[in-house]
């Protein structure tokens, strides 16, 4: 969706409460363990409104752990707001570089935006059918697990500064929670929320580079485990 570049200006109150915000985490942020992710996404455009995206990640975690994640999804929009979609994604993590579990990951998502003025909102639903096979030598050594997750994504976003027509410095904020629908684990329907600040830097229609924020909440031993990720994405796309 294109934005409305004529639209109403965000009040600076507005920006003022996204400062505190993010104020408030800096105290428990030096306290909690941080990620950093960096992932390149692509999305291939065709007349009759079908379009493929593939994206690829590396994360770094504490404690020598690492993921790779590589996604692939075919989708089709009917009107400019609605997209629905299905795909495939395979994931490794890794802890002191070796081989801890892989999945396969079939999904299905629903997607729509709408603008006001200046301001676009967004809503994505996406069900997850998770495949595990784990290669370590703990409990669920050369086991194979199967789970299926729920996520459903609330985001706005607008502009900040606009120095041409294609061009500008956006900022998204943006919450999704993970439920597990069916899972591995007895009792675990909470699986993990993410909230986001976004700072995207918007090149043109066919590239911008975002520098992500996020407080990632899970289930840990006895209360919610709360970790901090910077995440660096790169976005390309091209209209066929």
């Amino acid at each position: 969706m294109k934005r409305n570049s004529s639209g109403r200006k965000i009040p600076i109150h507005a920006l003022s409460s996204l400062l505190l915000l993010f104020v408030s985490h800096v105290q428990s942020f030096a306290q909690s363990p941080l990620q950093l992710w960096i992932q390149h996404y692509h999305q291939t455009t065709f007349a009759d409104r079908w379009d493929v995206t593939a994206d690829y990640g590396y994360r770094w975690m504490p404690e020598s752990s690492s993921q790779h994640i590589g996604r692939i999804d075919f989708g089709h929009h009917f009107g400019d707001n609605f997209r629905v979609s299905t795909g495939i994604a395979h994931l490794g993590s890794y802890e002191s570089y070796k081989i801890r579990s892989s999945e396969i990951r079939p999904f299905q998502s629903i997607s729509t935006e709408s603008s006001l003025g200046n301001l676009i909102l967004s809503h994505r639903i996406r069900i997850e059918e998770r495949i595990y096979h784990y290669q370590d030598d703990g409990e669920n050594a050369n086991a194979d697990l199967f789970e299926v997750r729920a996520r459903y994504s609330l985001g706005t976003s607008f502009s900040l500064f606009r120095w041409s027509e294609n061009a500008s410095l956006d900022l998204g904020v943006s919450d999704e929670v993970f439920f597990n629908v069916v899972s591995a684990e007895e009792g675990q329907f909470f699986d993990q929320n993410r909230f986001f600040l976004t700072p995207t830097v918007v090149c043109n229609d066919q590239l911008s580079v975002a520098f992500a924020w996020c407080n990632q909440l899970s289930p840990g031993p006895k209360n919610l485990s709360s970790e901090y990720l910077f995440w660096l994405q790169i976005k390309s796309k091209i209209d066929l």
